[in-house]
Parts: structure tokens; C-alpha cells; sequence
């Protein structure tokens, strides 16, 4: 929005509502900016989603989803995720 009707215009006051300053050059005309507004292409980020089969045992995770350190424990089963930021590539 800032980039479209003036730096400083828009804000978010929360991660649902955008606060909105009427630029000088739009005093009066309400509806050219409310216009340009809607106009506006937005791109969001597909949320992070885990989609588990009890049944059949398939989990299926989108792209987004990002697995940090971690244990699960069930029954005898326990499984640990750790992260290791050291990066090892052998010699060219």
C-alpha cells in the first residue's frame, strides 16, 4: 500500500488490520484511493500445514513447513530431530 499511495500511509496495527492514513494528494477523493487499494495485488505465503492419515500412517507436509528440534515419544518409539548447522561437502 505504501509503495501504491505514499510512503507512510499504511500500517498494521495487528496481523488482521491495516491503518490507513489519507495521503495529501488523495484529500477529497476518498474513493480514488479506496480504488487504488482494492486494485492492489497481494501475495501471501501459503500457511505451514502437516496433514497426518491415522489410518493408513501417511503424513504429508506442504513446502512451508520447516522441522526444528524436536522429540516424539510413543510407546516403545521415540523420535529426535536435531539441527546441525554445520554443513560437510566432500573435496572437488
Amino acid at each position: 500500500i505504501n509503495t501504491a499511495v505514499g510512503a507512510d500511509a499504511a500500517r498494521a496495527s495487528n496481523p488482521g488490520t491495516v491503518v490507513l492514513r489519507r495521503p495529501q494528494e488523495f484529500a477529497g477523493d476518498m474513493v480514488s484511493l479506496v480504488g487504488r487499494i482494492e486494485n492492489l495485488e497481494v501475495e501471501v505465503d501459503t500457511p505451514a500445514r502437516i496433514v497426518i492419515d491415522e489410518s493408513s500412517g501417511i503424513v504429508v507436509m506442504g513446502e512451508n513447513v520447516k522441522v526444528s528440534t524436536v522429540a516424539i515419544a510413543q510407546g516403545n518409539l521415540t523420535i529426535s530431530i536435531q539441527e546441525d548447522p554445520f554443513v560437510s561437502q566432500p573435496a572437488p
